[in-house]
């Protein structure tokens, strides 16, 4: 376990982040404690983790702060139906590409339509194995194409996203994979390269988030102070190199491999002061609390 206490501002903290072992998060909407648990249970033990929720309208209030990869939702519930929580979650900015999987007793052609029309990603009928459950989830979460669309941004504004991304585009030289800033609640700010970084799952963005943030207390101050502490999170898919910009924002960079980490270091402190800059100056990038 790292000893945060000797942490410096310049500290280059390296983390076993293994990309296969963080956990995808799946959120179950059933006001049902038996089959709560049962899917818990189903899916815990192929590495799944698992919270949930036997109110929809609760479920739909706490959503927000866990973030999931997938939904799981009960058709028939006592205040509101699956299919309108599956058409709430599609009108967050956050959570609007969530895959959300719907469960019933009933499960017919009709029942099929309702859900493709709210943009369900499927219909799984009650009862239903473990195996016929984690199967279904996994090809679900292997499905999911994360897009960087305008919510995606966090409600970036246009000609403020323009100027990032250029000043982000002066890192093209290096062979990377992407680069992003990211904010305090771990939002896609801005980003830039040949990998899609929406496909990041939003678990490892937590996991970039919360490292900043103890990196920061251990440092005497809050995320988002002065910034200037750098982390190097070792993955099974690369490397990837964290600076803190200062105001709650980070820029990340992967690469594929750590036989450039000198000059991309060198060339993030040079972009890295110029976004800092310009987020300083402008107003709040990505609106909180939407």
């Amino acid at each position: 376990m790292t000893d945060w206490s000797v942490c410096s501002a310049e500290a280059v903290v390296t983390a076993c982040l293994l990309e296969d072992s963080v956990l995808s998060k799946v959120f179950v909407i059933d006001d049902s404690v038996s089959v709560c648990v049962a899917v818990e249970r189903m899916l815990g033990s192929q590495g799944f983790d698992v919270v949930w929720e036997r109110d929809a309208i609760t479920a739909l209030q706490t959503v927000e702060k866990h973030l999931p990869d997938l939904v799981i939702c009960d058709l028939v519930l006592p205040d509101i139906s699956g299919y309108e929580v599956c058409q709430s979650l599609r009108g967050n900015p956050l959570l609007d590409n969530v895959p959300v999987l719907l469960i019933s007793g009933n499960v017919d052609d009709a029942v099929r339509r309702r859900a493709k029309e709210c943009d369900a990603a499927g219909v799984i009928a009650k009862p239903f194995t473990a195996e016929l459950l984690v199967e279904t989830v996994q090809a679900t979460l292997g499905a999911v194409e994360p897009v960087l669309d305008e919510a995606s941004w966090g409600g970036t504004p246009l000609v403020l996203r323009q100027q990032l991304t250029a000043e982000l585009n002066f890192l093209s030289s290096l062979d990377y994979q992407f680069a992003c800033v990211l904010d305090d609640e771990g939002r896609l700010v801005v980003a830039t390269g040949r990998a899609n970084p929406g496909t990041l799952p939003p678990t490892f963005r937590r996991e970039l988030v919360n490292l900043g943030q103890l990196a920061m207390l251990a440092m005497g101050g809050p995320h988002g102070g002065k910034g200037g502490f750098r982390l190097t999170l070792e993955t099974e898919s690369g490397v990837r190199l964290v600076d803190d910009l200062g105001g709650g924002y980070l820029l990340t960079v992967a690469l594929a491999t750590s036989g450039s980490l000198g000059l991309t270091r060198f060339l993030m402190g040079k972009v890295g002061r110029s976004l800092a800059k310009i987020l300083k100056t402008d107003s709040v990038v990505a609106p909180k609390g939407n």
